[in-house]
């Protein structure tokens, strides 16, 4: 499977966000502040948006950098869609200075952000009644 990473906008991301992550919120909802600094990036397949991830720099911390709303078409889960759209992102803000990425991970995906190289936090925690946990990647 040939997958091609790259940049995208932010209204580019909405779709898979609400349909993948929040199918039951509006479109609307799926507007985060400060997206439209964010660096997105989006998986293509045959043309296709199949994968999306959005990174946010930290205000107070330029070289840290936030990964919000990452989602893959279900059908194409454990193909390496997602695993491939954090490579590319690592290398591409690591061009920016970037030192860490971070991430609030559902608690159902801490082993595939452990496969990726992020350190994950003990504590879990609620965030609109699903569990979390935090997740580090030091680049």
């Amino acid at each position: 499977m040939i997958v091609e990473i790259r940049s995208i906008t932010a209204q580019q991301t909405l779709d898979l966000r609400q349909r993948v992550l929040w199918p039951n919120k509006s479109r609307a909802e799926m507007h985060l502040p400060g997206d439209e600094n964010a660096l997105n990036f989006g998986a293509y397949q045959n043309e296709v948006l199949v994968g999306i991830g959005s990174f946010f720099r930290d205000p107070d911390a330029a070289s840290v950098f936030r990964l919000r709303k990452m989602a893959v078409e279900p059908k194409l889960h454990g193909q390496g869609i997602a695993r491939r759209l954090i490579f590319a992102a690592r290398t591409e803000l690591k061009t920016k200075g970037a030192t860490l990425i971070w991430c609030d991970a559902r608690l159902s995906a801490a082993g595939f952000y452990q496969k990726c190289g992020f350190k994950i936090d003990t504590e879990v925690f609620q965030k609109s009644g699903m569990d979390y946990v935090k997740a580090h990647l030091t680049l």
